[in-house]
């Protein structure tokens, strides 16, 4: 493994970035919430419709229970409660 040297792509010295830059952990945290929300309205929207398969109504049952239990754990977490 030691004889293979880091890739230069072209500069002039030693390149170890990922390609699309570096995120931190609360850029993905924001990122997840962004898309299971946006997930989450679009569901609704196709119940509202009224064209949506009973498999998708249950997700999002299964879905709103989940925020919902995150919530609680997070308040309880978050105030201290043993």
């Amino acid at each position: 493994m030691e004889d293979f040297g880091g890739r230069t792509y072209g500069t002039s010295g030693l390149d170890n970035r990922p390609l699309f830059g570096e995120t931190s952990a609360w850029d993905r945290i924001i990122n997840l919430c962004v898309g299971g929300i946006t997930t989450l309205v679009v569901l609704i929207f196709w119940y509202r419709q009224g064209d949506l398969e009973p498999k998708f109504r249950n997700l999002i049952y299964y879905m709103l229970a989940s925020i919902v239990l995150l919530c609680l754990c997070a308040n309880l977490y978050f105030h201290g409660v043993t």
